[in-house]
């Protein structure tokens, strides 16, 4: 998995990734140019599994982060066209949780 992510996320320079606990590693990345990348390019999976990303903290124990939160975009299809604008769109994501951002666009039925 580790090699096949350093692949995966084109990092530019070195990167160390390694398993803190079981199923809990440690990215170590060079420049901020890279982790923004890989933050952005978010949801990440690997053999079906959801790689979810935090940023590091020196005073928490690996036990003590929370990973009960992680963003996904979300399309939806074969809406009517007088429901494709931004306040059923807002409607429509925050039933599914939170909603962080909407594409532009939308009130022209895209």
């Amino acid at each position: 998995m580790i090699a096949t992510m350093k692949m995966v996320w084109k990092i530019s320079r070195d990167v160390e990734i390694s398993e803190v606990e079981d199923m809990i590693f440690f990215v170590q990345v060079c420049r901020v140019k890279d982790v923004e990348r890989v933050k952005k390019g978010s949801p990440w999976s690997f053999d079906k599994q959801l790689i979810m990303l935090q940023e590091f903290n020196g005073d928490l124990r690996p036990e003590e982060y929370r990973w009960n939160r992680v963003a996904f975009w979300v399309r939806v299809y074969d809406l009517p066209l007088g429901m494709r604008n931004k306040a059923n769109g807002v409607h429509i994501g925050e039933k599914i949780c939170s909603m962080l951002h909407m594409d532009e666009g939308l009130e022209n039925g895209g």
